[in-house]
């Protein structure tokens, strides 16, 4: 099948893109790297009478550090991220992510905004970004004309299968992740059925003692991933059966082929994050 016909315009400002957003409030939608809306558009699941392309407005490509957060524009590539084209904060955790996200073709064009702001479940940086307690941040045009902005955690912006807190008049500019101290440790465990695909089961880890940090998320679920964040003794003990247990009262809702996947990640991911930490490829 081929998309639907509609209106594509792409502007270079930001200020511009939200004003286009006034003009089909109902039926415009923004587009950042198009790995994700294109299939939806051409199995017609999307049907914009307006497409607003994201990809000339260079604020949403920039990078800064701020004392101890990074700041990425919502349009930085996966590719980028795995080059090391971005300053890296995480000591090699978000490079090996996205280093393991589908192919190079995809890692070029994907972005993490719009991954984000797709929300599937088994994408990568969703529970990468929760395990980090990254933040994101939003723009939209007030009643007097000037730019809004707000922010939440990730864990927030998240609220189930591709729903997240974004309005329909909103652009997700940044996400801003803090500096690892050198104690962190981190480890990230994905099953998938060949190499490239979505996952059936993700498991993302962070432990910095310094800070009391002790957190796993496991993804790739039927709704917005589970969050742990008093994970310590399982980080400690790496105990299958408490594992289990946990993982049911976080709701964790699977068949017993699921369900034992996810504890397999996580078991797997702990595991990890007791490695040295120094090398960016574990």
């Amino acid at each position: 099948m081929k998309s639907a016909a509609f209106n594509f315009i792409s502007p270079a400002l930001l200020l511009n893109a939200l004003e286009l957003q006034t003009q089909y409030p109902n039926y415009s939608k923004f587009l950042g790297g198009g790995q994700s809306m294109g299939p939806m558009l051409n199995l017609r699941l999307a049907q914009p009478d307006q497409l607003v392309s994201l990809q000339r407005i260079a604020g949403l490509k920039a990078h800064r550090l701020q004392e101890s957060k990074l700041f990425l524009g919502a349009l930085t590539t996966h590719a980028q991220i795995e080059d090391k084209v971005v300053p890296d904060v995480t000591q090699g955790f978000m490079p090996y992510v996205a280093a393991n996200i589908a192919y190079r073709a995809i890692r070029n064009q994907g972005t993490l905004g719009g991954s984000l702001c797709h929300a599937d479940p088994a994408a990568d940086w969703v529970s990468t970004m929760m395990v980090l307690d990254a933040t994101v941040h939003m723009s939209r045009l007030g009643a007097n004309g000037n730019m809004e902005t707000r922010h939440m955690a990730v864990s927030d912006f998240m609220l189930g299968a591709f729903t997240t807190e974004i309005h329909e008049d909103e652009i997700l500019t940044n996400i801003s992740i803090s500096a690892f101290p050198p104690d962190a440790h981190w480890g990230y465990y994905k099953i998938c059925q060949k190499p490239g695909e979505f996952a059936r089961s993700i498991a993302a880890v962070l432990s910095i003692e310094s800070l009391g940090v002790h957190r796993i998320v496991v993804g790739a679920t039927h709704s917005k991933p589970i969050l742990i964040n008093d994970a310590k003794p399982l980080l400690h003990s790496c105990d299958k059966g408490a594992i289990q247990v946990t993982l049911r009262e976080h709701g964790l809702e699977a068949d017993d082929f699921e369900f034992q996947n996810h504890v397999t990640a996580v078991i797997r991911a702990i595991r990890m994050a007791s490695m040295p930490h120094s090398d960016p490829h574990h």
